[in-house]
């Protein structure tokens, strides 16, 4: 992460180098005692839902759970899901799904909406909207 970026952590998440690995060692840990659970371990894997909770390592540890559970259940969903394959172009700026704002936050990030009120059924599935 850029230093900005470390700052934005720091601030919003409570994200520091100790509390990180702390963090990574326990969900570690948890993931360890499920032996069914095939899940890689790597920093950058784990601390994206690490930093989707707030650095609540039981929060993460459900969530990365629940992820696993969807992928077994509905292969489906997930089978050569790529960003390539994501229909971007036809579904979300030629019929205005999406707009990204043309300035950033003071934070310098950009801030894009959804408008699903604008989704049609006949152009793409939910599914592949999502």
């Amino acid at each position: 992460l850029s230093e900005d970026l470390m700052d934005v952590a720091r601030r919003e998440l409570g994200e520091t180098p100790d509390v990180k690995e702390a963090a990574l060692s326990q969900l570690r840990q948890l993931i360890a005692g499920e032996p069914l659970l095939e899940c890689p371990l790597d920093e950058d894997f784990l601390v994206k839902f690490l930093r989707g909770r707030k650095y609540d390592v039981d929060c993460a540890f459900k969530n990365i759970k629940k992820y696993f559970k969807a992928r077994m259940e509905h292969p489906q969903m997930f089978q050569g899901l790529t960003p390539q394959s994501i229909p971007f172009d036809t579904t979300c700026r030629k019929h205005r799904l999406l707009t990204v704002s043309r300035k950033n936050d003071p934070e310098g990030r950009v801030a894009a909406m959804l408008n699903i009120g604008a989704w049609n059924a006949n152009i793409c599935s939910l599914n592949d909207l999502f």
